[in-house]
Formats: C-alpha cells, structure tokens, sequence
C-alpha cells in the first residue's frame, strides 16, 4: 500500500510560504534644480508628495556635485539657475551622465528654449504651473 504523506505539518509549511518579511520602500530620488527658490520648493513639495525623495539645488554647480553623492533617477532643470543658463546646464549634465532623464522646467508652454532642450538631450518639459498629475505623467514615460 502507498504512503500517504502526513497532513498534520501542512498548515505550518503553507504559513510559512505565505509569510514574507515587508521589504523597505527606499523612496527614488529627483534632483531639482532650480534658481527660484520659491519655485524651487514648491516643485521639491510636489515630488514629495508623489512619494520620491527630492535634493534641491540652486545651480548646475551644486547639482554636479550632489550627482556624486546621490543617483538620481531624474533631473527637473529650470532655465534659469544662480551660475549658469540651463541649456548649459543641461550640456554638462549630458557630459558627466549621458543615461540621466532631465526634464526641463519652463516658465510657459511657449517658451522657445524647450526645443532646444529636446534636442540637446531632455526626455520632456513641464510648464510652469504643473501639477501632481503632470508630474507623475511625465515621470511615468521613463
């Protein structure tokens, strides 16, 4: 006669395979560069509240050195920064971290250095006043 395998130990083994530890949400992190303060924070409060990690910067010089520290999985880069223009910036961003997704932030949908921007290397831009929901749906092409 066959055995018969014992079902007594079953709902221990099913708990345990149903059991998991939670792994920790380490949140993505944008790098927001901007030279207005102001505009500077309200786009770090608006990435927040998205759920992403934000590091604010005045200037492509503290932003390159922040590209050491941190590994950004964005850029929202303003077109007017303390040390630099931002089509510079975005040039500088490309020789240091050709893989990097920059999207630039515009003061209007009319503002004629976004094509510019497309073509030196941004994935998008985002005209200013932006809310969450183009935020994350610029964010979710990439």
């Amino acid at each position: 006669m066959p055995s018969v395998p014992s079902v007594s130990g079953l709902t221990d083994r099913v708990r345990g395979w149903l059991h998991r530890e939670p792994k920790p949400v380490v949140p993505r992190t944008i790098l927001i560069v901007e030279g207005n303060s102001a505009n500077r924070q309200s786009t770090a409060r608006l990435v927040e509240s998205l759920g992403y990690a934000s590091v604010q910067c005045p200037g492509i010089g503290a932003a390159m050195k922040q590209l050491e520290d941190q590994d950004p999985e964005f850029v929202l880069l303003g077109f007017d920064l303390d040390d630099a223009a931002g089509l510079d910036a975005l040039t500088r961003l490309r020789e240091q971290e050709p893989d990097l997704s920059v999207i630039m932030l515009t003061a209007d949908l009319w503002d004629s250095r976004a094509a510019e921007a497309m073509r030196k290397g941004a994935i998008a831009y985002l005209a200013r006043p932006f809310g969450a929901d183009d935020l994350r749906q610029v964010l979710g092409r990439r």
